[in-house]
Formats: C-alpha cells, sequence, structure tokens
C-alpha cells in the first residue's frame, strides 16, 4: 500500500488507466452509505407505536363488552393513522433510494493533471484529493457565520479581559448611563469603520509601518559583526590598513636590527675577556 501512494505524482495524480487498473486490483472504495430501513422495519415500527399500545387494550375491553360499533370506530381510527405513517414512510424511501442512485456524493480529485468531481465510489487508493472550503458552495452562509463568531469571539474576550483585569464593576457606578444617543456613540462608530476599512485593506497600514518594522526586527535581531567593527572605527578613530601594515614592518625591522645589536655585543664583550 506505501508503494501504491509514493508513486503517485501530487501534480498530476493518477490517470484513468491507473484507476481502472487499480480498482480491478482491488485498490478501490469499498465503502458504501448506510442503508434505508426495510420495509419490514418501517411496518412492525409503525404497528407498535406508543398510541397503538395504548388503543389494543381498550379495544379489547370494548370487544369483551359488546360494544362493537365503538371497536370499529377506534380501531378504524387508529388502522387509518397506522397505514398513513407507513405510506409516508415508504414513500421517503423509494425517494431516498433514487436520490442516492441518481445523486451519488462526489469527491474533488487530481485525476490526469486536472481537478475533477468523481463519484466516491470510483476513489482508489494512491488519489490524490482536492479539499476545499464550504464557502465555494454557500459563501454567503459561510460568510455571515464567520464574521458572527468573530464578533461573538471579540465581544466574549473583551469581557474576559475586563474581568480580569478589573474585577466586577463597583456598585456606585452600575447606574452611570451609557452612551444614549447617536452623538456619544460616534466614536464607536468610527473605531467599527477603522476596523473594517483595515481589516479589509491591511496593505493601507502595513506599508507605511513596513520600513519601521523592519529596523525594529534588525534591531531585535542585534547588529552583525561587519556592524559593530565599522561602529569600533568610527568611534575609537581605527588606523587605516596601509598605515597599519607600514608601521607593524617597520616595528619588525626595529626589533631584528636590537637583537643583532645586542649579539654583537655580546661577542665583544666575550672578545676582551680573553
Amino acid at each position: 500500500m506505501n508503494q501504491v501512494l509514493h508513486e503517485t505524482d501530487p501534480q498530476q495524480g493518477l490517470s484513468s488507466q491507473e484507476a481502472r487498473a487499480r480498482a480491478k486490483a482491488g485498490l478501490g472504495n469499498d465503502w458504501e452509505p448506510e442503508p434505508t430501513a426495510s420495509l419490514l422495519w418501517i411496518f412492525v415500527s409503525n404497528i407498535f407505536i406508543v398510541f397503538n399500545l395504548m388503543i389494543f387494550p381498550l379495544l379489547a375491553v370494548l370487544l369483551a363488552l359488546g360494544q362493537y360499533k365503538d371497536v370499529i370506530s377506534v380501531g378504524g381510527i387508529a388502522l387509518l393513522n397506522t397505514l398513513i405513517n407507513i405510506l409516508q414512510e415508504v414513500r421517503a424511501k423509494l425517494a431516498l433510494d433514487r436520490i442516492r442512485l441518481e445523486h451519488p456524493a462526489l469527491i474533488r480529485v487530481i485525476r490526469d493533471g486536472r481537478e475533477q468531481e468523481i463519484p466516491s465510489r470510483d476513489v482508489v487508493s494512491g488519489e490524490i484529493l482536492v479539499l476545499f472550503g464550504a464557502w465555494i458552495r454557500h459563501p454567503v452562509i459561510v460568510s455571515l457565520a464567520a464574521w458572527a463568531g468573530l464578533i461573538i469571539g471579540a465581544v466574549y474576550a473583551l469581557r474576559a479581559v475586563r474581568m480580569m483585569l478589573h474585577g466586577e464593576l463597583p456598585q456606585r457606578w452600575h447606574d452611570t448611563p451609557d452612551a444614549a444617543n447617536a452623538w456619544r456613540k460616534l466614536p464607536y462608530a468610527l473605531l467599527l469603520a477603522a476596523l473594517v476599512i483595515f481589516g479589509c485593506f491591511p496593505r493601507l497600514l502595513t506599508d507605511r509601518i513596513a520600513a519601521s518594522a523592519q529596523q525594529a526586527i534588525a534591531a531585535a535581531q542585534g547588529p552583525s559583526m561587519a556592524e559593530i567593527q565599522r561602529a569600533d572605527d568610527r568611534l575609537f578613530g581605527g588606523p587605516e590598513p596601509t598605515k597599519t601594515s607600514i608601521g607593524r614592518r617597520g616595528a619588525s625591522d626595529a626589533g631584528q636590527k636590537g637583537i643583532a645589536t645586542g649579539r654583537s655585543i655580546r661577542l665583544t664583550g666575550n672578545a676582551a675577556h680573553e
């Protein structure tokens, strides 16, 4: 199985011939949806319901008392109700079975180098599946649900932060009136408009702070060794490379001359002693 999965190209997917070969080799999708209720179960479940179980003893009592008209009327109502329920469930079962045959569940896959939808029963092992969001089919509903989730989550987060930082509202502020008219609520409207604008068009803000953000990131990461060396040269007036090399060569020559002079002095002293 692992070899089958590794042989699939994630960009091209399987070819139609490869998919058919894998299906014949027993690598297809054996999953089948759960069957609908059988006809026998529909009959049994609608006959032995609570209403009928209450009616059966009543019909037995009426039959023992000889109230045949009441038995027919009450029993006819129970029988009619049971037949209607059975008929409705049988029609629903037939409709579901027909829908499953005519409109099977579709899976989006990559085959022959392109995306396509195939029935779920035609999916084979090693298939490249394409996952997509629900907003492709229900964009309005999903967008409204997402906005509602964001708003509810933001309100809950603000209330949680307020409770953690400030605690319960003092008793003397319970009767403090909130913003009562539209003029006092204007700051809230401006804040909401700013949130919507910058939320939909963030580049209006990010483009303006990009340079400062890069400088802050560079400062947080720390200067490089080259920048540190240049800063030291500016602060302490480091010598130029040419002068440094000349000075080092001159000091080396002077040291060699001093060593030679000392040797000659020691040799002279030894000769005089002898």
